[in-house]
């Protein structure tokens, strides 16, 4: 899944003007680009889908319960305590940022062809995620690459919440990575959108 795109910071300016407004969702403020008013229902639906499953993910995270962890991120027991913590500190900047202040653009110029799901610039201080084309096709809460499940990825790769990078693409190549390079699993995008469509839980 495609997530960060670098590309100059001017590219999508033409846009900034066009259709701007805010709304609410829960203590969410969403600042709003471009998007109609089915785009926009599409998003919050998925927000709120995104912010159970980080909700999920942080409880999970209070605890050790299963393997689930191991799976998509790999060791912890007697090997770096430091991985569980970066995981953990990730959701939980995560939730607060989900929480906050954030912008969606839904008419971006730098999707690429064929289109990504989304990308984001890490460093940006409005916290803007650009929606593609993929993202519109993709299953709302069925399966693994769902809208929440873009939500997550792309919100892990904002500095101030994980500074994660697209190390790997794919569930496969993730749990593969998570087995061999623990390190690079717990800085991949993709693998915090995996381990919250395992929808992991503990009793």
């Amino acid at each position: 899944m495609n997530g960060y795109v670098p590309r100059p910071a001017w590219a999508d300016e033409k846009y900034d003007k066009a259709q701007v407004n805010t709304s609410m969702l829960g203590a969410t403020s969403i600042g709003w680009y471009s998007c109609s008013s089915s785009q926009q229902s599409i998003v919050n639906n998925a927000i709120a889908n995104a912010k159970t499953e980080i909700n999920n993910c942080r409880t999970y995270m209070g605890k050790w319960c299963d393997n689930a962890y191991v799976t998509i991120f790999g060791s912890y027991i007697g090997s770096s305590p430091s991985r569980w913590t970066r995981v953990k500190n990730t959701y939980n900047y995560m939730n607060d940022r989900i929480n906050s202040n954030f912008q969606i653009h839904c008419a971006p110029s730098g999707c690429g062809d064929p289109p990504c799901y989304a990308y984001v610039y890490p460093s940006d201080s409005g916290f803007r995620i650009h929606l593609c084309g993929k993202f519109w096709a993709a299953p709302a809460t069925s399966g693994y690459d769902t809208q929440f499940g873009v939500m997550i990825h792309e919100f892990s790769h904002f500095s101030s919440v994980g500074a994660t990078d697209d190390h790997q693409y794919g569930r496969t190549s993730c749990v593969n990575m998570a087995t061999h390079s623990p390190s690079l699993a717990v800085d991949n995008a993709d693998s915090y959108e995996y381990f919250a469509e395992d929808r992991p839980r503990c009793g």
